[in-house]
């Protein structure tokens, strides 16, 4: 989707939007190396993540990133929505802890995808200059880690703050990034990683269902209440990299 063109259009979409028009441009780019799954409509649940990606191959292993995407207000300059709370029993509850939860169930890194387009006058990296075209920085992907001290920063939430972040960087890095922690770690199970600073598992396999509906959900403990919620991924992104 053009963010740019929507803005200075007037029009304002969000995050399922713009999820769904990438994810048709993907569909639309017959990529061969590319995979994609949607849930269906009678198993959607507001209680989930936007998007479960996997990345590897066959031969090196696949990392799966469980994803909650959110958008940029580029007239505010800050993501607005990066602290969304949902109802879970008439109880509020962190998308975050719900991210944190779903990426558990499958064995998944969890992150942000930042939904992008930065007026020229706040296109700033900070300390994280990489010599990038403005362009690039269409989808940023970024730590759960990141955006949970963003929650807690003073002006945590402007596109400057989180991009001087080092584990904030452009989509197409995470592809290069994971295919070399892959050929270095190529074995079965978990391995830390600088890569979103995180306990990064190693699956040999493709699971049948993407991760999309794990088996086991978001567990809620309040004081005397416990209770297992079930939690979904709309959308799965499939890449192989065994191919350029």
């Amino acid at each position: 989707m053009n963010l740019e063109y929507a803005h200075h259009s007037n029009l304002s979409f969000g995050e399922t939007t713009i999820s769904d028009v990438i994810l048709l441009n993907i569909l639309k780019s017959n990529n061969p190396n590319i995979f994609i799954r949607q849930t269906k409509q009678d198993e959607e649940s507001e209680f989930g993540t936007d998007w479960v990606w996997w990345i590897g191959s066959s031969k090196l292993g696949w990392v799966c990133f469980a994803v909650q995407a959110k958008k940029y207000y580029t007239n505010d300059n800050n993501y607005k929505t990066i602290n969304h709370q949902v109802l879970v029993n008439n109880i509020k509850t962190s998308q975050s802890l719900i991210l944190e939860a779903h990426a558990s169930a499958i064995g998944a890194v969890p992150i942000y995808a930042l939904y992008n387009y930065v007026l020229d006058k706040n296109f700033d990296l900070g300390s994280q200059n990489l010599n990038y075209s403005k362009g690039r920085y269409g989808v940023t992907v970024t730590s759960l880690n990141t955006i949970k001290k963003a929650v807690k920063t003073y002006g945590g939430r402007k596109f400057k703050s989180l991009h001087d972040d080092p584990s904030t960087f452009p989509l197409p890095d995470l592809i290069k990034l994971t295919k070399i922690f892959l050929n270095q770690n190529n074995t079965n199970g978990y391995k830390y990683s600088e890569l979103l600073n995180s306990n990064t598992k190693i699956h040999q396999k493709l699971p049948e269902n993407l991760g999309l509906m794990p088996k086991s959900g978001f567990v809620f403990m309040n004081r005397d209440l416990k209770f297992e919620q079930p939690t979904f991924a709309k959308r799965a992104l499939v890449i192989n990299i065994d191919k350029d």
